[in-house]
Formats: structure tokens, C-alpha cells, sequence
């Protein structure tokens, strides 16, 4: 342990949280206010790189001031040694190849995560490109993950050594980066040590950039030769030979043919309408029915519902969509920015399409575990072990979806039952209407009925009394019988309506029943208790835990042994 301070800062060099050939990064405080920072401490080989490639850093984080930018706050030397400094924000939560280093991430980052690193990045920079500046060395330890006061995380850019001035129609010889991050052009000068006279613009941070994204999305690279970056010529093949539209190539055994692809693994933890190209860039606003739908924020309920086709193959006309246990139905012009805010835990229920058999959830892509090797080493215990331990966290995130699947159901059973529940007091007070609509009907009738009857009474009185010549009295009586006859058919009328309103009034009755004694809600309860059992979760959570226990054992043990052995051929 040492203590190393300059006029205003002071840290332990036991405090380190990075290290590179030209320099270290400290954790350390102000003297006075003990506020902390991260130093970066130039080293012997670093002094003696010429004095304008030394101040670089220092005078490009000068020019910026971004968010998504780290800052700059001072540089100083340090008074043993002399050598400079440069003193800067301090990113607690790590770098997001540290992040990626971690079982949990192995398989890439999860979506809202993913896509807070995309917006911040190209935020960063953004504000780089509108300063004329070039970073050059673009890659996942060199973006940094920062807590806010709300929890929430901000990514930063950082690590400004290779960066420099640059206009929108300049270029540069010189090359900076690390190997598998490069555009194919500087690779071949820098790594493959070919010369010529091309060169380099901006736009070489851009293929920095997407491999940098597909490596956070995924876990892994985009571009892998068997063999790794000792595989230099392979490497430089495939970036190169790259068809447009392909976004990974790999070889998996010497000599052989590189695999393609114009998609994201399986195993990736995206949502299939993410992984679309044309909506990576240019995120407005997701709505959460279950999964995800990303719409813009000025389009309208038709273009929801199609992106919902898309998803569910369930037609627009077929589709009934409740939020909250009520049906959603906004203004159909209405912008999807005016729709309610929706989450993983509080999302849409779409009910609709044709009657499929019952079939069991789609299953979460896990790769397959690795061969064993016959036998134990601690050279190799540490590479099993994180495989294992990927694996594992895999597993969890699976079972994770699968809870999440069976909440969602329990969300959308009791969407329906409460729905059902609705539209059944709806039809029992349309039975109620209809009953007392019938009753004044009836009461009409009854009037209109005596009327007539007495009617009918009097002119067959008269009828008998009257002398009047046969063919008038014949005419008189034909319509007394037509009215007795219509009288006689309403009456019948009456008999069918009233077996029609009995009808009603047994199927008010067993509404009512199912409404007042809440007969579906027996069975809503009875998987409500499963779905929201979470000890088969809690179990994979153990178990997930244990095995990454196994493999940070190996990894230390791994590491001591390698330091041992160092420690004995120094001696």
C-alpha cells in the first residue's frame, strides 16, 4: 500500500480500477472537501511519449462538456514522481466490458438496459461530431456505466487518448484502437503492418460503434476466426469480405468456411420487433403488451394495431385490447404519445384470433453445454467454471420469462373475467328493461284488449237487432270477425311473449347468480396461487448463485496460481 497525492488530490495505489501500457487509474479525493475522483496516472513509458500526444486527453475532454461524455476536472503532476495526472469524473459502476465479464450479461444485456446504452452513446457522440472530434478507440471498456440520485444508470464515453480534431473532410494516417474493434482499413495498416497512403476519416468510429452495440447486445463479437486475434489474416478476411447486410461471421474450426449472418443469436435477450433494423436508431415509444411493441410517437392506433399483426398474427378487426381490465380504445387519429404509459409489470392484454389447441410457452433459446474435458486443471477449471456459470444465468433468465408468461396470463384471465363480469350486469339490466318494458306492454294490452272485446259485444248486439238488407249486414259482420280474429292473434302473441319473457327472466336469474356468488373467481384464484409461487424461481436463483460462487473460487485460484508462478521465475 502507498499513498501518492498531488497539490490538491490524494490516493492509495491499492485503489486501482484500471491499467494500461502508458499509465494507471486511481480512485482518490480532494484534500480538502474528501469529494472523490478517478486519477489517471501517467507512468515512466508514458512520460515519454512527446509532450502534444501527452496533452491531448487533457485539452479534447477541455473542449467537451456532455452527459454522456466523462469530465474533465483538473490535471496536475504528482509531486513524487513528477509525472502528470489528469483528474476526472469518477464512474463508480464499472465499464461495460466489466459488465459484459459478468455471468448475468454473458449472453448480452437486457433490452431497456441495451437500450440506454445505445441512446447515450449516440448521444456522446453526437456531441463529439459536432466539436470536429474523432474518438478513435471506441469500445465497450472504454464506455462507462454512472448511478444517479434515482437509481437509474447514465453511460459515458471516456478515455480521450487516441482521440483527436478532425473536419468533416479530413482524414488521418495515424492509427489508435484496439484490434477487434477497428475498421477493416486500419486494421490492415495497424495490425497487419501494411502500409499505403489511404486515409482514415470519422467514419471509422462508426464500425467501431456497431461492432461495440452487437457485442452488448449479444455476449460475444461479431467477427470471430478460429483461433482468436492470433488469427490475424482470417480476422481481416472477414471484415472485409463482409457482404452488406451481414452482421457476423464466424469461423469455428481451422480452415473452415466462415458462417454468416444477417441476424442476432437466438440466445440474445432483445424482443423480436427490436432486432429489426429499422426501428434500432430510432425508438419513440414502447408500449408493453406482454412483449414489446416500438411504434413512433406520432402514429395512430392502426399502425399499433399492425405492428400487433405482425407480433400475434392476429388481424386488427380480430384483436380486443384491454388495459387496466378495460378495453382500450383510443381516438382512432390519436398519437401513440398520448397513450397510457405501460411496463413489463403493468402492460396491455390483446384477446382475439382463431381457437388454437393449448400448447406450452415458446421456449427461451439455451445454448448447449460445453464437452467436460477428461481431465482437471486449474488452467482450465476457471474457463469451465464461467461457462457454467453463463449457462446457469441463462437458465434463470428463462425461467424469469416463463414467470413473467404465467403472470401475464393470470393478468389476462382475470382481464376477461372482470370483462365477462361487466357485460354480464350489462345484460341483466337489459333483462330488467326489458321485463318492465313488457310489464307496461302487457298493461296496454290488457286495456286495448278489453276494449276491443266490449267493442266486438256491442256490434253483434246491434248486429241482431238490425234489419238492415242481408248484403250490408254480411259486410258489417266479415270485418266484426276480422277484429275478433286480430284480437284473438294479439292474445296469442301475448301467450308467446310472456314464454319469451320467462325465458328472459331464468336467464337474468343465472347471471345474476354467476355475478352475485363470483362462480369463475373460484378457478382465478386456484392459478393465481401458482402463478404467483415464485419458489421454483427462488430454487434456479439458488443454484444459479452457487455455480457462479464455483467459478469465481476457480477464477481466484486461477489467479493466485498465476502469480505464484511468477513470483518464482522472478526469484
Amino acid at each position: 500500500m502507498e499513498i501518492r497525492s498531488s497539490a490538491t488530490y490524494i490516493w492509495n495505489t491499492r485503489d486501482l480500477l484500471g491499467q494500461g501500457a502508458t499509465g494507471a487509474v486511481y480512485k482518490g479525493r480532494h484534500k480538502k472537501n474528501g469529494d472523490t475522483f478517478a486519477m489517471k496516472v501517467s507512468n515512466n513509458l508514458g512520460m515519454m511519449r512527446p509532450l502534444e500526444v501527452r496533452r491531448r486527453e487533457f485539452e479534447v475532454l477541455n473542449k467537451l462538456n456532455h452527459e454522456n461524455i466523462v469530465k474533465l476536472y483538473a490535471s496536475e503532476t504528482e509531486l513524487r514522481s513528477q509525472n502528470e495526472i489528469i483528474v476526472m469524473e469518477l464512474c463508480s459502476g464499472g465499464s461495460l466490458f466489466t459488465l459484459l465479464e459478468n455471468p448475468a450479461n454473458a449472453y448480452g444485456f437486457l433490452e431497456d438496459d441495451f437500450k440506454q446504452v445505445v441512446k447515450d452513446v449516440a448521444a456522446g457522440m453526437k456531441h463529439l461530431r459536432e466539436q470536429g472530434m474523432v474518438h478513435r478507440d471506441l469500445k465497450p471498456g472504454n464506455i462507462m456505466r454512472v448511478a444517479k440520485d434515482d437509481g437509474s444508470f447514465v453511460y459515458k464515453l471516456t478515455d480521450f487518448g487516441a482521440a483527436r480534431e478532425l473536419e468533416a473532410s479530413e482524414g488521418f494516417m495515424s492509427v489508435y484502437g484496439t484490434e477487434e474493434y477497428l475498421h477493416p482499413d486500419l486494421y490492415e495498416r495497424g495490425v497487419l503492418r501494411k502500409h499505403g497512403n489511404k486515409a482514415f476519416g470519422a467514419m471509422v468510429d462508426l464500425w467501431s460503434i456497431g461492432v461495440t452495440f452487437y457485442h452488448i447486445a449479444t455476449g460475444q463479437l461479431p467477427f470471430r476466426p478460429y483461433g482468436g486475434r492470433q488469427n490475424r489474416d482470417t480476422m481481416h478476411l472477414i471484415t472485409s469480405k463482409k457482404r452488406s447486410g451481414m452482421i457476423s461471421g464466424v469461423q469455428k474450426s481451422e480452415g473452415e468456411d466462415i458462417e454468416w449472418s444477417d441476424k442476432l443469436p437466438e440466445h440474445t435477450r432483445l424482443s423480436q420487433e427490436f432486432c429489426q433494423e429499422r426501428l434500432l436508431m430510432s425508438i419513440q415509444c414502447t408500449l408493453h403488451l406482454f412483449t414489446k411493441i416500438y411504434i413512433k410517437q406520432d402514429e395512430t392506433f392502426a399502425k399499433f394495431q399492425e405492428l400487433i399483426a405482425v407480433q400475434t398474427g392476429v388481424s386488427a378487426a380480430q384483436q380486443k385490447l384491454l388495459f387496466k381490465y378495460d378495453e382500450f380504445k383510443p381516438d382512432p387519429m390519436a398519437p401513440s404519445s398520448s397513450y397510457p404509459n405501460t411496463s413489463d409489470d403493468n402492460h396491455m392484454v390483446m384477446i382475439g384470433g382463431e381457437y388454437m389447441s393449448p400448447d406450452r410457452l415458446l421456449l427461451h433459446k439455451i445454448p448447449n453445454l460445453p464437452i467436460l474435458p477428461e481431465e482437471y486443471a486449474l488452467e482450465t477449471d476457471s474457463a469451465v467454471g464461467k461457462i457454467m456459470a453463463n449457462r446457469a444465468y441463462c437458465c434463470k433468465y428463462a425461467v424469469k420469462q416463463y414467470f413473467r408468461a404465467t403472470k401475464a396470463m393470470l393478468v389476462t384471465i382475470e382481464s376477461i373475467l372482470k370483462n365477462l363480469k361487466k357485460d354480464m350486469m350489462l345484460y341483466v339490466s337489459f333483462c330488467k328493461q326489458i321485463e318492465s318494458e313488457w310489464t307496461a306492454l302487457q298493461q296496454i294490452s290488457k286495456v286495448c284488449y278489453t276494449s276491443q272485446s266490449h267493442l266486438i259485444w256491442v256490434f253483434e248486439a246491434l248486429l241482431s237487432k238490425i234489419t238492415e238488407p242481408q248484403g250490408e249486414l254480411e259486410t258489417i259482420r266479415e270485418e266484426v270477425h276480422d277484429i275478433k280474429m286480430w284480437t284473438d292473434s294479439k292474445r296469442q302473441s301475448e301467450t308467446e311473449l310472456r314464454k319469451t319473457n320467462e325465458g328472459i327472466d331464468r336467464f337474468r336469474s343465472l347471471i345474476s347468480d354467476v355475478v352475485e356468488t363470483d362462480r369463475f373467481y373460484v378457478f382465478l384464484e386456484t392459478f393465481r396461487k401458482d402463478a404467483e409461487n415464485q419458489s421454483f424461481f427462488n430454487v434456479v436463483s439458488t443454484y444459479t448463485t452457487s455455480i457462479e460462487e464455483i467459478y469465481q473460487s476457480f477464477r481466484k485460484d486461477k489467479h493466485h496460481t498465476s502469480h505464484s508462478r511468477r513470483f518464482i521465475v522472478c526469484r
